[in-house]
C-alpha cells in the first residue's frame, strides 16, 4: 500500500489523481489518516523511465493535499506491506504524529533563497606599474566591502527573525521560514 502523506482525522475532500493517474484514498486508524494509493504496481517505482513521473506525482500530491490541510510528508516510494501493517503505525504512532499535526496548524512554510549579488569587474584601464597595482587593490577591496555588507544584511535579517519569533532552518543558499 504506497502512501503519500499522514493527516488528521477528518479525511479532506481530495478528488485529484495519485501516480499515473491512480486513485487517492485515505485510510483511517484512530484519530489519524493516510493518504494512500492501494492499487499502485509498485514495480513502476523501479523502471527509470516511469520512476521520475512518479516523484513529481507524488510533490503535487502532497502539496494538494497541504493546500487542504496540514500534512506530514512521506518519502517518495514509502510502502506498507497491508492495510493491517498501515493500521498497526497509525495506531502506535498516533500520539505523536497528532502532536506534529497539531503544531502545524495554522502555520505556513516559505523557502526565502539568498543570493548575493556579484560585483562586474570593472575594466583595468591601461595603467602601468604602481597605478595598476594600486586600481587592482581598491577593486579588492570594493569586494571585500561589498561581501562585508551582505554578511551584515545577512545577519540583520536573521535577527530580525527572530525578534519576529520566525523559526528558519539556514540550508546553504536557502532559508525555510517555518
Amino acid at each position: 500500500m504506497y502512501a503519500f502523506a499522514l493527516l488528521a482525522a477528518p479525511p479532506p475532500a481530495y478528488v485529484g489523481p495519485g501516480l499515473a493517474g491512480g486513485r487517492v484514498m485515505f485510510w483511517t486508524a484512530g484519530r489519524v489518516l493516510a493518504a494512500v494509493q492501494p492499487d499502485l504496481d509498485l514495480t513502476m517505482l523501479a523502471e527509470e523511465t516511469t520512476a521520475l513521473e512518479a516523484v513529481v506525482d507524488h510533490d503535487r500530491v502532497i502539496q494538494e493535499l497541504f493546500a487542504l490541510a496540514p500534512v506530514l510528508p512521506l518519502r517518495f516510494a514509502t510502502v506498507f506491506s497491508s492495510a493491517d501493517a498501515l493500521s498497526e503505525h497509525l495506531l502506535a504512532h498516533q500520539d505523536l504524529y497528532l502532536a506534529r499535526l497539531d503544531q502545524l496548524q495554522d502555520r505556513v512554510e516559505f523557502t526565502l533563497r539568498l543570493t548575493p549579488v556579484v560585483l562586474a569587474p570593472t575594466v583595468a584601464n591601461a595603467a602601468e606599474g604602481r597605478a595598476y597595482f594600486q586600481q587592482r587593490k581598491q577593486q579588492y577591496q570594493q569586494v571585500q566591502d561589498r561581501q562585508q555588507q551582505q554578511r551584515a544584511e545577512q545577519e540583520h535579517l536573521f535577527t530580525h527573525l527572530q525578534t519576529l519569533g520566525v523559526h528558519y532552518v539556514l540550508e546553504g543558499e536557502r532559508v525555510h521560514l517555518l
